[in-house]
């Protein structure tokens, strides 16, 4: 089957997982991967028994997957397929050093953004989907940024308002869908490619800019 675009998400996660599964679940024209470096992860997605228990969850796993919904661990093969890639990873509190115990630990958005600037064979928008927008968009920009190949990457902000029992239901009635980009041409034009995804279900007044 031909798709539309390749969607993938980096961590399968609490966020990532039930966020891609509803996509996929209402936009059959997209391929949705979502890739971990966790094998037993992977595993439990492509099983019955899920890593994550959200009421209606296993429901739209189960009629999405390997139809346009893939879970995999090859994580550089996907980044370069894919048009658009949601990251998100774990943002834990930092253990050490300057901020111990209060700042949160970036090193897992960084060392997502150089695996992406490494594999990448062409342009990609970036989709950085966590509770701490700013920061992780800012982390993650600084290293994109410094690609000298003439690979763009644009990268926008779409932070997550997911509450653990009712995720599916937050995913697809959202009060809201912020999503943030820079106030470019290329900038605006990525915002756009966002926007269309979500207006496959969330009407338009509720996807703010």
């Amino acid at each position: 089957m031909n798709f539309k675009k390749n969607i993938l998400c980096i961590g399968a996660g609490y966020v990532g997982g039930p966020t891609m599964a509803m996509i996929a679940h209402k936009c059959p024209q997209y391929k949705v991967t979502v890739v971990d470096i966790n094998p037993v992860r992977i595993a439990e997605w492509n099983s019955d028994h899920l890593p994550i228990y959200e009421p209606g969850l296993d429901k739209i796993v189960r009629q999405a997957r390997n139809r346009n919904l893939f879970f995999s661990t090859e994580v550089d093969q996907n980044i370069k397929r894919s048009d658009v890639i949601f990251v998100s990873v774990n943002t834990p509190t930092k253990t050490f050093g300057a901020g111990n115990g209060m700042t949160a630990d970036l090193q897992y958005w960084e060392k997502t953004a150089r695996q992406i600037l490494q594999s990448a064979e062409s342009s990609k928008i970036i989709v950085e989907k966590s509770t701490l927008p700013v920061k992780t968009a800012l982390a993650m920009e600084r290293i994109l940024t410094s690609n000298q190949s003439g690979i763009y990457f644009d990268v926008l902000s779409n932070p997550e308002f997911l509450a653990e029992g009712t995720a599916i239901n937050d995913l697809e009635n959202p009060d809201r869908v912020l999503i943030g980009s820079h106030q470019t041409k290329k900038g605006l034009k990525a915002r756009d490619v966002l926007v269309e995804i979500y207006e496959n279900w969330v009407p338009k007044e509720r996807i703010i800019l």
